[in-house]
């Protein structure tokens, strides 16, 4: 058995629960351990009608039983069972038309913590062979604990990071005139394919603003499908999936010679962005980093052009087997950073008619500070025509 599923155990324990259950999800990888099924991106296609709602409930095809003691056992259908078959914990194989029947042989007690993934469906299915049980949310036990990463897991996002850089460096070279947005989305997702991703954690995203036009009024001005034109903007948002990991990156460029105002700009947002990760440390809380930005970008004239969000100004969020995970990190959140959380730095400059740029970094926060995930040169901004 797994240190993690040790780890929950003890946390069930505590809680006095007798099983934690997780269907189709991140906590289910978490705790197998096991990147060689993918969920990230997989569409729930089973569905039945909530009685008295009529709402659509999500079915789940496994779900991964873990009690406060002793071994786990992974309840699946035979067809889940084809890309599952490799994983060792103890299985339970049946049809979903008899999981009430497995679920009620296999779980004994009367607390029961239950993901988020068909928690509906899943806390009918106790109550039918189990009418007094208590059925509570078990989603965070799972994601409080994936927010420190171990070795393996850092070093599987290292690599994926160096090789987000590398694709950066790629898409560069297409960046002319002429080519639209859709085109350089759909490069990125085939330069994937070179390390083994088939599958990307959110649509990459590149935004061209050409500097002056009625759609630089506007910061959704140019959604797809848009053409590249010399004195134009460009920004990215992207991320690759690779053996069950994630990342989130951007950067910005602008097609041509810049106005000296726009590429002052991204100058400071990228001085801005490097302060605070040369600054932060462990024990620090997580609403540091926005209000040093937005001081750093004052002092150069910019303020108005500080993207806020919400009433808390967003500034990233963590990342690992989800592409978004908490604890985020904004000017409300109570938690501090801690030793193994990889996470996100992204600021973002809106400056209507003339460009809109953002940045985003994959930053591991270690024992004795900050470390940058994610490299590219930070002063590559103007791109020959």
């Amino acid at each position: 058995m797994n240190k993690r599923i040790e780890k929950l155990q003890k946390i069930l324990q505590e809680q006095q629960l007798d099983w934690a259950l997780y269907a189709t999800s991140g906590n289910m990888q978490y705790f197998l351990d096991d990147d060689s099924y993918a969920w990230q991106r997989t569409a729930f296609t089973g569905f039945v009608i909530s009685d008295g709602t009529g709402d659509q409930v999500a079915v789940p095809d496994c779900v991964l039983c873990i009690p406060s003691q002793g071994e786990p056992v992974l309840l699946l259908t035979p067809i889940r069972n084809r890309d599952m078959g490799n994983i060792t914990v103890r299985k339970v194989i049946g049809p979903l038309a008899m999981f009430t029947g497995m679920m009620e042989a296999t779980l004994t007690g009367s607390r029961f913590a239950v993901g988020n993934s068909c928690y509906t469906y899943l806390e009918g299915y106790i109550h039918e062979f189990n009418p007094g049980a208590t059925v509570v949310k078990g989603e965070d036990f799972g994601r409080k604990l994936r927010a420190i990463k171990d070795e393996k897991e850092i070093a599987i996002i290292r690599r994926l990071c160096q090789f987000t850089d590398e694709t950066m460096e790629k898409v560069t070279h297409i960046l002319k005139p002429g080519i639209s947005n859709w085109e350089v989305e759909q490069y990125i997702f085939e330069l994937g394919k070179e390390l083994g991703c088939v599958e990307q954690p959110f649509d990459p995203t590149a935004r061209f603003y050409q500097t002056g036009k009625e759609k630089a009024f506007a910061v959704d001005g140019y959604r797809t499908p848009s053409v590249l034109k010399e004195g134009s903007s460009i920004s990215f948002d992207y991320g690759y999936t690779w053996r069950g990991y994630n990342t989130d990156f951007g950067r910005s460029f602008y097609c041509g010679k810049a106005p000296e105002d726009i590429r002052k700009a991204y100058a400071v947002l990228q001085e801005a962005q490097q302060m605070v990760i040369d600054r932060i440390q462990p024990g620090d809380p997580m609403t540091y980093g926005f209000q040093m930005i937005h001081d750093h970008v004052e002092k150069a004239g910019y303020t108005d052009c500080v993207r806020h969000y919400y009433d808390f100004d967003l500034l990233g969020h963590q990342v690992g087997i989800e592409v978004h995970e908490g604890p985020w990190l904004h000017t409300q959140q109570t938690e501090v950073f801690q030793p193994g959380m990889i996470f996100t730095i992204e600021p973002k400059f809106w400056w209507p008619e003339h460009c809109f740029m953002r940045v985003e970094d994959m930053i591991l926060m270690t024992d004795h500070g900050a470390e940058c995930l994610t490299n590219f040169d930070r002063n590559r901004f103007e791109l020959d025509v």
